[in-house]
């Protein structure tokens, strides 16, 4: 084993866990409508997006589509797929407005 190999291998670990929380999260969030899900959810993306912040394009298709589900499961909610969508963007949406602002100002 080479002694860059370990890293590699950490990294999926990491970035693996963090799709199982993130799909964990969401299916309990949209069909059963888990708040402290959704901030979990949320929260994963914001970490996600400060990883790497071009991550906020397929974090936006995951939204709308969490949205979508949403909307279909809670149908006597008229509101619930826009706070789906606010509980899930906000903290990808901070993550990606500090890190462009820090790149700004520190780059």
């Amino acid at each position: 084993m080479r002694s860059g190999d370990w890293e590699f291998w950490l990294s999926l670990f990491g970035a693996l866990t963090l799709i199982h929380l993130v799909v964990r999260a969401l299916r309990r969030f949209t069909v059963r409508g888990s708040t402290a899900e959704g901030l979990l959810a949320g929260l994963t993306f914001g970490l996600l997006v400060l990883i790497d912040p071009l991550v906020l394009l397929p974090v936006a298709v995951v939204v709308a589509v969490c949205a979508a589900v949403t909307a279909r499961y809670r149908p006597g909610e008229p509101g619930a797929a826009l706070a789906a969508i606010c509980l899930l963007l906000f903290p990808a949406a901070a993550a990606f407005g500090s890190s462009a602002f820090l790149s700004w100002r520190l780059g």
